[in-house]
């Protein structure tokens, strides 16, 4: 077994080697002989098919991809890469249907390393680029919900799941959410301009202000929030501003 596990190491080093100065042909040729010699090995087939999708070799990656899964219905790196594959290629109902049955080992996520975690959470937020770049922004949403079910404390992707929940007019969701973030992580300029805006969009304008300005004081040079002040200024009769001191 020990001798097994080396060989494999070794050939895995080779690949990655021959993968990093793009040697496709030499990869695949070593992949295939190594099947040959040592029989089915799902981490094997996975890394045929990783090779077979750098060279858009589309249909023998999922081939490979499906085979690795096969021998072994808990290889999650190979799920994740076929999942990622259908995405690509626009399988999105094929994706959902390769999702699910991970989602189905990966349940009990306690008894998962970190770094799995954090994998599939990472696969989740570019599954939601995937759907937001189609406009498919219901199904963005819920694998942004997914990465932060396993993440909550990700900036980045709260603020891109925000932007879908404005877009699709869950403006008291934007607001319970980057409340949240502002108040868990700290302020943003990002979060405070989507904040105002979702608060102007359900007629609360001094609240609007109120974050804009908070923006601005964060950053003065953010040009967004001191067009959206201005704005916001310029198209009211009454400015809406703190009470002067009354001292001088």
């Amino acid at each position: 077994m020990s001798s097994l596990r080396a060989k494999i190491t070794d050939i895995q080093e080779r690949i990655a080697l021959n993968l990093a100065v793009e040697r496709f042909d030499v990869a695949v040729n070593l992949l295939q002989n190594s099947l040959k010699e040592l029989g089915d090995i799902a981490n094997l087939h996975n890394l045929l098919g990783v090779t077979f999708h750098k060279q858009s070799e589309f249909t023998k990656a999922i081939v490979s991809f499906k085979r690795a899964i096969e021998i072994n219905p808990g290889y999650i790196e190979a799920s994740l890469n076929l999942i990622i594959l259908y995405c690509d290629l626009g399988l999105y109902d094929l994706a959902r249907k390769t999702e699910d049955s991970l989602s189905k080992i990966t349940e009990n996520k306690g008894n998962l390393p970190s770094l799995v975690m954090g994998r599939i959470a990472n696969h989740h937020c570019e599954t939601a680029r995937y759907y937001k770049q189609n406009n498919l922004s219901s199904e963005a949403m819920r694998e942004y919900e997914k990465a932060l079910a396993i993440y909550p404390r990700m900036p980045d992707q709260i603020l891109r799941l925000a932007e879908l929940e404005f877009e699709d007019d869950q403006f008291e969701k934007v607001v319970i959410r980057l409340k949240d973030l502002v108040s868990s992580v700290g302020p943003s300029t990002e979060a405070f301009n989507l904040l105002g805006l979702a608060f102007y969009r359900l007629g609360e304008t001094s609240n609007a202000e109120y974050y804009w300005v908070k923006s601005q004081e964060l950053n003065s040079r953010d040009r967004t929030s001191k067009l959206l002040v201005k704005c916001l200024r310029d198209g009211v009769q009454q400015q809406i501003t703190p009470k002067p001191s009354s001292g001088g």
